[in-house]
């Protein structure tokens, strides 16, 4: 879609005039809110300390690394530069952080509370971010951008779990077909950011070494901000299976939302959506990587999400569960 977009945005624009980038986004929020299952993640919410950690990560580490990776690589004038602060600020991912907790064996009832809880306040967050990293450069206006964010963000989400609450059993059955239509959707909006930026910056010159040093920076950033999760985490005592949730939900960055506010809010960077788009496909590769030796090392254990408790020590888990148990 990347390639496409660029050199052919035609297609991309047909797509962004008939089916809005709002629309994309409203679309893929409700779809993933539509499969949460509430009572797992209402049950997950008991686990402050694991929460509170996930906000940290998501909303404090990475942001500062990102500050830190914008200085350090890219120049005062750089769409780049925009666009890794736009990545940061944005809140987790509303599937990929779920499915990849699971896959590590982790405790996917908190990557749900994580990812729920991260979206729910980013309308409050990323403008408070934004503000401070980006005062200097753009002029903001973050309560406006608090107003807009709070109908995108909220309302999908509300709306997705009201309809799964009307008829459970329907959202159960529609797991499948709307996961694939999410992912559709990603690389609708993945074709028709590109596209814009094609059009309107007159196919400006990106060499391959401006991607890797996108790449190259979005990457260090999402990798420092899971492994500070993975290891505050056993500092200050979160089992391993919650551990795994912490991580992966803090460090995960959402492409629909990035996207969205650099499209509504930034329009004079074109290009800030390329650090957004590849931190979303280097955090797939980069974390399939991580889960797998996770996995590994959990041998024959399974976490129940639904059996979730969060005794004494702030754990949604033991992480031991045998799977005949479970």
């Amino acid at each position: 879609m990347l390639p496409l977009g660029y050199y052919y945005p035609a297609p991309g624009l047909w797509v962004k005039n008939y089916f809005p980038i709002t629309y994309m986004v409203w679309s893929m929020l409700f779809l993933s809110a539509y499969t949460l299952a509430t009572g797992a993640i209402l049950n997950a919410f008991k686990c402050l300390r694991s929460l509170a950690l996930i906000m940290a990560l998501g909303y404090v580490v990475a942001p500062l690394l990102a500050y830190t990776a914008m200085l350090l690589f890219f120049g005062p004038e750089s769409d780049y530069r925009i666009g890794l602060l736009l990545a940061s600020a944005a809140p987790s991912t509303l599937a990929s952080s779920i499915i990849w907790t699971r896959l590590g064996k982790g405790n996917d009832a908190l990557a749900l509370a994580g990812t729920m809880f991260m979206n729910l306040t980013g309308f409050l967050t990323a403008p408070l971010i934004l503000q401070v990293t980006l005062s200097q450069q753009v002029q903001l206006n973050p309560v406006a951008m608090a107003e807009n964010l709070l109908f995108t963000l909220l309302l999908p989400v509300a709306a997705g779990q009201i309809a799964r609450a009307v008829n459970t059993d329907v959202a159960k059955r529609l797991k499948k077909p709307a996961s694939t239509l999410n992912q559709v959707i990603t690389l609708l909006l993945v074709l028709t950011a590109i596209s814009r930026a094609a059009q309107e910056a007159g196919k400006k010159n990106v060499t391959a070494g401006d991607i890797l040093l996108v790449v190259f920076a979005v990457g260090v950033v999402h990798l420092l901000t899971l492994i500070v999760g993975w290891y505050g985490g056993r500092t200050i005592g979160i089992p391993r299976a919650d551990r795994i949730a912490v991580s992966i939900t803090g460090s995960q960055k959402t492409l629909a939302v990035g996207t969205y506010i650099a499209e509504t809010f930034f329009p004079a960077y074109p290009f800030a959506v390329l650090p957004i788009m590849f931190y979303h496909a280097t955090q797939l590769v980069t974390d399939s990587l991580i889960v797998d030796v996770w996995k590994k090392k959990a041998g024959d254990t399974e976490v129940s999400s639904l059996a979730s408790t969060c005794p004494r020590a702030d754990a949604c888990s033991s992480g031991d569960v045998p799977k005949d148990t479970a």
